[in-house]
């Protein structure tokens, strides 16, 4: 997290992999690498800010919201009288995240830093980095749904600015969404439809009526597409992981490579050995 050589009035709150901090009368540098695995919000509230990062210098004025990625070397030079706080985002949260509102990443994050204006954004994480001494029950159900919120905010972002993000179906049926999540939990043990209606409190007819409703599919085809998407996400992890793209097929039950294939590209919207060989590039 940033350093400055400097008396000010600093606060930070640590929860599990999240450092939430918000600063206020600073005139000296702050500077701090992101560690590895890592995204950060920077988020200017006032006054007028410098931001060096990799060698280029923005000039942030109040609202400014910046996405930093893993790795870069950052110095902030701050108003004498401007505040602005830093959040921490893990990635593999925030890609748990999109998996559970049914996106998926298509092409990698970027590499330099983006400025944009984020109403939204700018006032929940305002509110998530005010001091808090307080760690009782309902104040931290309150920041699991923040943390949610922020998540989907920064989704959002990336797809508005051409991150190559790919919207699949939107999860609006609180049971549909409790389903993807029961399925991706266990996705390649063998699926009981009768026991996956009763972790979401509905009998199997209901289930079939709500994601016809909802999907217009089957259930059996709507966990045909998680296990799509989740190929999707091996495939294309990186660094590369998946030696070829039989395996990871087999690998969620599918014995029909051909077939398979054809479903994958009307999903995704390429062939399966094409993800694989962008993963490589």
């Amino acid at each position: 997290m940033p350093q400055t050589s400097q008396q000010s009035d600093i606060f930070v709150e640590c929860r599990g992999s999240h450092a939430l901090v918000s600063f206020s009368g600073l005139d000296m540098p702050c500077d701090w690498v992101i560690p590895a695995e890592m995204m950060q919000v920077v988020v200017s509230h006032t006054g007028r800010h410098q931001l060096l990062c990799s060698g280029t210098c923005y000039q942030l004025q109040s609202g400014d919201v910046l996405l930093l990625f893993a790795g870069t070397h950052n110095a902030l030079v701050p108003d004498s009288d401007g505040c602005f706080s830093i959040l921490n985002v893990p990635l593999a949260e925030l890609s748990d995240a999109a998996i559970g509102m049914s996106w998926l990443r298509k092409e990698t994050l970027w590499e330099l830093p983006v400025v944009c204006g984020a109403p939204e954004l700018e006032q929940l994480v305002k509110v998530m980095t005010q001091p808090s001494h307080q760690t009782d029950h309902f104040r931290e159900h309150i920041r699991f749904h923040q943390l949610q919120v922020c998540h989907g905010l920064i989704l959002q972002l990336f797809h508005g600015l051409g991150c190559g993000m790919i919207t699949t179906q939107p999860l609006n049926d609180a049971v549909v969404a409790q389903l993807r999540r029961q399925v991706l939990t266990n996705l390649q043990e063998d699926v009981d439809l009768s026991a996956l209606a009763a972790s979401c409190k509905v009998s199997v007819k209901t289930l079939y009526n709500r994601l016809r409703s909802s999907l217009d599919c089957t259930p059996g085809e709507f966990i045909r597409l998680l296990k799509i998407e989740s190929v999707f996400r091996e495939l294309s992890a990186r660094p590369r992981t998946a030696r070829n793209v039989t395996e990871v097929v087999i690998n969620y039950g599918f014995s029909n490579l051909g077939r398979f294939a054809q479903h994958y590209r009307q999903h995704i919207g390429e062939l399966p050995s094409e993800t694989l060989r962008r993963s490589s590039s």
